[in-house]
């Protein structure tokens, strides 16, 4: 299924920042990735996806599918998602390169083979993946099973839990003006 960029033109919204912003946190968090040892980041809890790209979904569930995957050696992202959401994907500017599904909202246990097979096909299942073990998002049953599937193809799987959330603490001029806003306003 094609990413459908041109539903990007139909909108009358903007994401909260500029692209120059979501660039500078990937920028940020690939740094970290570097210092971590981490080749690949997998993420699946919302609130680090939103911060990187800005996608927003309402409602998480344990199962969900949706995942971005993060290089430390490139700024090209990846977006795992089940087909019930590509229409919301395809509105996300920061959002460029994705794999759906072809089921609903609920992660199954072939998208985890799907997954592993896609990061080998892209030459990024060798290395160290970093994935989110624990907090928010994904029951852990369900990502312990994606990291079967990338040991399966030669991933070295470790926990990076935190690596994103350590850079969402240190907040950008943007990020410092929108909460002055908001609390202005509050």
């Amino acid at each position: 299924m094609d990413l459908k960029t041109y539903l990007r033109d139909e909108i009358d919204w903007e994401l909260p920042f500029p692209a120059e912003e979501y660039a500078d946190r990937r920028k940020r968090v690939r740094a970290a990735m570097a210092k971590a040892g981490v080749d690949v980041l997998m993420l699946c809890r919302f609130p680090d996806m939103n911060w990187l790209t800005g996608y927003d979904m309402i409602l998480p569930h344990l199962r969900n599918p949706a995942t971005l995957v993060v290089r430390a050696d490139s700024d090209e992202t990846l977006f795992f998602d089940a087909a019930a959401h590509a229409t919301i994907v395809a509105l996300v500017p920061e959002i460029r390169d994705a794999v759906f599904f072809d089921h609903g909202p609920m992660a199954e246990p072939a998208d985890f083979e799907i997954m592993a097979s896609e990061l080998a096909a892209r030459g990024l299942a060798g290395g160290t993946i970093g994935l989110q073990f624990w907090g928010w998002g994904p029951h852990p049953s369900v990502v312990e099973a994606l990291a079967e599937k990338l040991r399966a193809k030669g991933a070295n799987v470790v926990d990076a839990s935190l690596l994103v959330e350590t850079q969402r603490l240190y907040k950008s001029p943007r990020e410092q003006e929108v909460m002055r806003q908001a609390a202005a306003h509050g």
